[in-house]
């Protein structure tokens, strides 16, 4: 991947433009106990998230989780490029 070198040093830098949070079922036998954490248990199917985020020059990033509803009210992304 080339990353252009005014991303490295110019005054303006990259700009995200985009952040989107990708939802997806799967299954899990993780589950949180009240008493020691989280435990091993029966399956069961539960949502996941993986946010992704596009800048103005063409790097593009993924993490595992995220938020639809924080990406949406626009918290998650004051220094977009509008």
């Amino acid at each position: 991947m080339h990353i252009p070198a005014k991303s490295w040093g110019g005054s303006e830098g990259m700009k995200i433009t985009d952040v989107e949070a990708i939802t997806f079922k799967t299954t899990t036998r993780w589950h949180h106990s009240r008493w020691v954490g989280i435990v091993w248990g029966d399956e069961v199917e539960t949502t996941e998230t993986i946010t992704r985020i596009v800048t103005d020059e063409g790097v593009e990033g993924c993490m595992i989780g995220g938020d639809k509803t924080v990406n949406e009210q626009g918290t998650a992304s004051p220094n977009m490029v509008p």
